[in-house]
């Protein structure tokens, strides 16, 4: 597994100072795991979950909860999205015979805000449900499998970036917006469990390295043959396909490609808040503690 990019760990130390910064406040700080599985919407996946692409979705958090209510989370995820024209129902999409595999690795730093909570006093399990949003970076890897081998998709400029020195690769990282609803059960005064839905609003249409339009299929083989292979992957399923595919729509690039993530939480407060952080009126809880 790749070990975190370089601007991915600056983005990182960056967050947990945030969120280390509010010891000196006095707040309670909450560490945190989630697991469950990740989701894709694009060129290759129109419905939103797909049981044979959904895969297994890891991370960890440390949350400050200022208030009752209020409390910023600092997040990393490791997951992974895979898509399949195999899965689609139209021929012409079938016959375009693409597919990938992307790794993603994600940090974020996003606001929490209770709607409700249930129970009156720290005797009886409390429960709460929240909506949450914030802003995060994503830095991700597309890869499709050519000849028994995954092959990274984004040296090879698919749709012909590398043939022009006008048209840069698409970028490796996007900015990412995190929003979402969970639920969390407070099982003692320290440990929780929860589950959450995590949607994504990101910055590019590449997470599948699908978006425009075919290149010229005689200039890319004569550039990168490789590229051009896994361009154009019709030839695998339909012989003696002799037809160049240039100009023809590869893709939509009218719309970014979305992600989410699904699954259960356990977190475990570390320390109590020593003051109250003072906030507006609206952002506490009259609830005791």
């Amino acid at each position: 597994m790749r070990l975190l990019p370089h601007y991915l760990r600056k983005v990182g130390f960056a967050l947990i100072g945030i969120g280390l910064s509010t010891l000196s406040f006095g707040q309670d700080l909450t560490i945190g795991f989630f697991g469950g599985k990740s989701s894709y919407v694009g060129e290759m996946q129109y419905e939103y979950f797909n049981p044979d692409e959904s895969k297994l979705t890891l991370g960890g958090s440390l949350t400050a909860n200022f208030t009752n209510r209020f409390g910023l989370k600092a997040q990393y995820i490791q997951s992974t999205i895979s898509g399949s024209d195999k899965n689609l129902v139209e021929p012409e999409l079938i016959a375009r015979n693409l597919h990938f595999v992307t790794t993603l690795q994600e940090l974020s730093l996003r606001m929490e805000f209770t709607l409700v909570r249930f129970g009156k006093n720290q005797s009886t399990p409390l429960a709460r449900t929240y909506v949450f949003g914030g802003i995060g970076g994503l830095y991700y890897v597309p890869k499709a499998n050519y000849n028994g081998e995954m092959v990274n998709l984004r040296p090879l400029g698919t749709e012909g970036q590398m043939m022009n020195q006008d048209v840069e690769a698409y970028s490796k990282t996007t900015i990412v917006y995190p929003f979402g609803i969970g639920f969390e059960i407070n099982l003692t005064n320290r440990l929780r469990i929860g589950s959450e839905l995590k949607l994504r609003y990101n910055q590019t249409d590449y997470l599948d390295d699908v978006s425009g339009h075919y290149p010229d299929m005689e200039a890319l083989k004569e550039s990168n043959p490789m590229s051009a292979n896994l361009s154009f992957r019709t030839p695998e399923i339909v012989e003696n396909y002799e037809h160049n595919p240039m100009g023809e729509l590869r893709g939509d690039d009218k719309k970014f490609d979305q992600y989410f993530f699904f699954g259960g939480t356990v977190s475990y407060r570390l320390l109590y808040a020593k003051k109250v952080c003072t906030l507006p009126t609206f952002f506490h809880d009259p609830i005791n503690r």
